[in-house]
């Protein structure tokens, strides 16, 4: 039987989210393979060319120089403009949240206090699962209030 171990992770590095300190996770679980959120069209980029980086591939390309395992990429492979109109929808979102709601407002930003003061301890934590869980209630309830199906159409992408 195998164990599977899932952890949560931020793309890019700020305060206690390292690429150092996902070594350490990494190494204390010593997986026998990584699957790993990149696209498979990526893959490349990430590994042979080296153009790009997240703070995860950067901590897994340090863990490979001394394990030989395997990474397998698992995301889903999207077009640059439909990537871009992800993240266009996304703002526009995240624009209309933080415009409606102090409360919003500031569990947002506790969220991002206790990642950056706890780092990935707070991320695989229930603290987290429960600010996460509640950001989610006060979106789904400020699209309800809003009336709008633009906004609800989007939400539910």
């Amino acid at each position: 039987m195998h164990n599977i171990y899932l952890t949560f992770t931020k793309h890019r590095e700020s305060g206690l989210c390292t690429s150092n300190e996902l070594i350490k996770i990494i190494e204390n679980i010593k997986p026998d393979v990584i699957f790993e959120e990149v696209a498979p069209s990526r893959f490349a980029a990430y590994y042979k060319e080296q153009s790009v980086s997240t703070l995860e591939t950067n901590s897994i390309k340090k863990y490979l120089e001394t394990h030989k395992i395997k990474n397998i990429p698992v995301d889903k492979d999207v077009d640059m403009p439909e990537i871009i109109d992800n993240y266009k929808k996304y703002s526009y979102l995240n624009d209309y949240f933080f415009h409606s709601s102090i409360d919003y407002c500031k569990l947002w930003e506790k969220n991002v206090q206790m990642s950056d003061q706890y780092g990935f301890k707070y991320f695989n934590s229930t603290a987290h699962t429960e600010i996460s869980d509640n950001l989610h209630k006060m979106e789904r309830l400020l699209i309800r209030r809003s009336q709008s199906d633009k906004l609800d159409s989007l939400y539910n992408m």
